[in-house]
Order: C-alpha cells, then sequence, then structure tokens
C-alpha cells in the first residue's frame, strides 16, 4: 500500500525519507505539503481503519494492533479533538500529529529500548 499511495499522491521515495526524517525530529506541522497529508489519508484507507465518516475506528485499530489502555484513551483525546473537523487529508495529518505527542511506543518498541520502527528500511 505503501508505494500505491506514494503514487497516488505524486510522492517519490526521496520525498518519504524526508517526511520520515521530518516526522522522527518533531517537524512535520501544518505548513507540511497537502500531498503529504493525502499520503496519510490514503495508508489510513488501505489500512481500513476509518469509519463510515472517514474517522478513525477505535476498535479497527485496536483489531490490528492492541492498544493499551493509555493508547486508548490518547486514541480517544486525539479523535474528540479532531473527528468532522476538518476535511479528510487535514483530519488524518491532525491525528497523526496529535498521536505523534500522546501515544506511548507499541509494546514491541517498548521491549527492545529502541523506538517502534527502528532498524526498518
Amino acid at each position: 500500500w505503501v508505494e500505491e499511495c506514494l503514487a497516488a499522491n505524486n510522492i517519490t521515495q526521496a520525498d518519504l525519507m524526508e517526511m520520515v526524517k521530518r516526522s522522527i525530529a518533531g517537524q512535520e506541522n501544518a505548513t507540511s505539503p497537502g500531498k503529504h497529508k493525502c499520503f496519510y489519508q490514503c495508508l489510513a484507507e488501505k489500512e481500513n481503519i476509518l469509519d463510515s465518516k472517514g474517522c478513525m475506528d477505535v476498535e479497527k485499530i485496536n483489531a490490528i494492533d492492541h492498544l493499551t489502555e493509555k493508547n486508548r484513551q490518547a486514541l480517544m483525546f486525539c479523535k474528540s479533538k479532531n473527528d468532522e473537523k476538518f476535511e479528510k487529508c487535514e483530519y488524518i495529518f491532525q491525528m497523526v500529529l496529535c498521536l505523534t505527542e500522546k501515544i506511548e511506543p507499541n509494546y514491541k518498541g517498548a521491549e527492545t529500548g529502541e523506538p517502534a520502527g527502528a532498524g526498518k528500511a
């Protein structure tokens, strides 16, 4: 899906790597290009984690990656701030920004002492 979403949003692999670097450095923000925001939207649609209104669905996310209670609360907090307040690409992007601040590392990252996704290319 990543390749499909990159192509659909005219984003190169180099653009993606830059997005990841900016995200890790906390530099993704409201001025990020719209195509980056729609890339996240595409991924959310392909992962089938949105409800019928286009908002993140807690139960669908929980079915894919069991949420700790703290992360469920973080997701609910971010949903309360963002659900139905933005157009779809901006919504997902605002959710990503909020969750990046609020959510704790996933259990695998916490077990290894590395950030989630570390070491993956």
